[in-house]
């Protein structure tokens, strides 16, 4: 059994739990202080004592209690975990009123709880033509709140995963995002490591981490041993995040050590003194936070989560021991990435606030750097993390960006791109008579015009609503880059030009040795992406197999976007293509695409497809491979790919 039905929930904690709370208040005993110690020993006496009394006199649980319910729909389900059996699940749940919502699942930490989600939910869910919206999973992990805690040992990393993926599976997502700070860090990158693809397509995250700099990775301990040389110097955001890191490791731990070896040792604490956790999650509240104007019922209510909850308080420090112990020092970092896109979102309070080249990874698709916010970004910042979501994950953003991108001061000079645009519009101005001499169908090298619908990309759709002129390398006289081989020719050989228009040949050429220019200068840019030496592709694209087309589209209707929303513009571009993706095991996207003129006049454009050398073997990149993503594709050869791929689109003329 995966899961049980859905059960609605309402929070009610017994009457008898409430008066059991303030006779414990009532008869607290503190301790004494140092004069002017301030927090430097941790809470400070006052704070306590003005919290506590708050709570046992002041403090109306049934009020916050009652809010609680009204704002966030809460539900319960028996989810079965593999050697565990069933854990009952407290979680909220609430669907966006768009149909075409992303859904979300929010994983949140410790001392955080299922509040967390409060104050994103609602603009999470919000309905907007400006942004996504999400439709929102945020559950309680086992032992906090009101979820059952796990009764065996060894509830791991992996049973936190399953059981997240298996809930939202449950709820009907079969494909989802992630978001988490925290243990919210470390439950998603699992989800996206184990369940990453299938089910598991993003994941976000305010808590970044990565291991230090070490012999590992070479070339980022040396850039770090030299980061006092200006050009490898850090920022001042990363200076000062070291600074807050450094902070932490030595002021801040304490807490993690305890939690992490001897658990129940500090439970009993937590679960028989109402103060011992007031002052225990108090202090994390205001250390970990930013300034954050904290409220004293504020405070009260995220600690009285943990003092009602169904397990007890003590039950959500197993965490740290399960966790770490069973995944050694390195849980937190991110030195096996993830292979699904992933986005993170920097706050200058957070506790471990890294360089971005430590926790760089080649599938990260989204950054956004905020100048306040701490640990608890979802309740410090709620519209900047949202923000951060909806770009990441909006028309634009990340998932978008992880095909197409803009190559901006790239050098063309106006003139060479005014010029084969001219060229261009003369060519398909001529009579088609003469534009037909040229016909592609005629070459045995894919050179040449293809006219209205006579190209096809989807061989089981219509032809595609333009006319073209298409031209490849052709090395003249004595170049070194001379075709050697009858493979080559295949792909490259001599092009066909009209006899009827001067300069034609000139103009076009020109452009298309310009950007065949700032295609060799891309490849060290996508070597060093996915963490391979710059010069990888070197020697990979010395006679490149980079068809230029110039194309003509008449003016087409008007359609309409749809109600998803998902038919999208992104006007000039350059863009991942399917011979990429296969080559990185699919860590570079080629999102499908084509052109719609909806200018009412004829448009014209000129892509230039770069690809590698013919004989290039496409056997996934070591880096996009690993024992849990084999390679996805079989070994074929760059030239028979595109050729293959070719043959294909003009299969109606060949």
């Amino acid at each position: 059994m995966a899961s049980s039905s859905e059960t609605p929930f309402s929070i009610a904690v017994p009457e008898s739990q409430i008066s059991l709370l303030k006779q414990k208040l009532a008869l607290a005993t503190f301790p004494d202080e140092l004069d002017e110690a301030g927090w430097l020993y941790g809470a400070p006496l006052a704070d306590i004592k003005r919290l506590a009394k708050r709570w046992e006199d002041g403090y109306d649980w049934r009020k916050h209690e009652a809010a609680l319910n009204a704002e966030l729909p809460q539900f319960t389900r028996d989810i079965d975990i593999e050697g565990f059996g069933a854990l009952n699940i407290h979680y909220v749940h609430k669907k966006s009123k768009v149909d075409g919502a992303i859904p979300l699942l929010f994983v949140h930490g410790w001392p955080g709880s299922f509040i967390e989600v409060r104050k994103i939910l609602p603009l999470l869910v919000e309905a907007s033509p400006e942004h996504p919206s999400f439709h929102v999973v945020a559950f309680s992990l086992p032992g906090y709140g009101f979820s059952a805690a796990p009764t065996k040992k060894g509830f791991g990393a992996t049973q936190y995963a399953e059981l997240g993926n298996k809930l939202m599976l449950a709820l009907g997502y079969d494909e989802y995002v992630t978001q988490g700070g925290d243990w919210g860090f470390r439950i998603t990158r699992e989800i996206a490591h184990i369940y990453g693809h299938k089910h598991s397509k993003a994941w976000h995250t305010n808590f970044p981490l990565a291991d230090p700099p070490s012999i590992k990775r070479p070339l980022l301990l040396l850039s770090h041993l030299l980061s006092y040389l200006p050009p490898l110097s850090y920022s001042a955001s990363e200076l000062a995040g070291l600074k807050r890191s450094g902070w932490f490791r030595t002021m801040g731990q304490g807490y993690f050590m305890l939690q992490t070896t001897r658990p129940q040792t500090i439970g009993y604490s937590l679960a028989d003194s109402p103060v011992g956790l007031l002052a225990w999650i108090y202090e994390k509240l205001t250390e970990w936070t930013d300034g954050y104007p904290w409220d004293d019922d504020e405070v009260l209510t995220w600690i009285s989560i943990y003092y009602f909850s169904r397990a007890g308080p003590a039950a959500s420090l197993r965490i740290y021991y399960e966790v770490i112990q069973g995944s050694g020092a390195n849980t937190f970092s991110t030195s096996q990435p993830t292979t699904i896109p992933v986005g993170y979102s920097y706050f200058p309070q957070e506790l471990a606030r890294l360089p971005r080249s430590w926790t760089k990874t080649p599938y990260l698709v989204f950054e956004g750097e905020h100048d306040s916010g701490g640990h608890f970004a979802a309740h410090e910042k709620p519209e900047e993390l949202v923000g951060d979501l909806r770009k990441m994950f909006g028309r634009g953003g990340g998932d978008i960006c992880s095909t197409y991108s803009l190559v901006k001061n790239h050098g063309i000079s106006d003139e060479h791109i005014t010029g084969a645009l001219e060229a261009g519009k003369k060519f398909f101005a001529l009579d088609t008579s003469l534009k037909m001499e040229l016909d592609i169908g005629k070459s045995t090298n894919f050179k040449g015009y293809t006219a209205l619908l006579q190209e096809n990309v989807n061989p089981t759709g219509l032809g595609d609503l333009h006319e073209g002129f298409d031209i490849g390398w052709e090395p003249e006289g004595c170049d070194p880059l001379r075709l050697t081989t009858i493979a080559d020719s295949a792909m490259s050989g001599t092009n066909i030009w009209p006899d009827n228009l001067p300069g034609f040949k000139e103009a076009v050429l020109a452009y298309y040795h310009d950007a065949i220019g700032i295609g060799r200068l891309l490849f060290p840019l996508f070597a060093l992406a996915l963490d391979l030496p710059e010069d990888f592709f070197a020697d990979k694209i010395t006679r490149p197999a980079a068809i230029m087309r110039i194309l003509h589209y008449p003016p087409q209707p008007r359609t309409s976007m749809g109600e998803d929303g998902r038919q999208i513009g992104i006007g000039e571009h350059t863009d991942l293509g399917d011979q990429f993706a296969r080559w990185t095991n699919d860590v570079f996207k080629s999102t499908p695409h084509r052109a719609i003129n909806r200018s009412g006049k004829a448009r014209y454009s000129i892509p230039l497809f770069f690809g590698t050398d013919y004989n290039v073997p496409l056997k996934s990149i070591p880096t996009c491979v690993s024992d849990e993503f084999p390679a996805k594709y079989e070994d074929i050869t760059a030239g028979e790919y595109v050729k293959s791929r070719l043959a294909a689109t003009y299969a109606v003329v060949h």
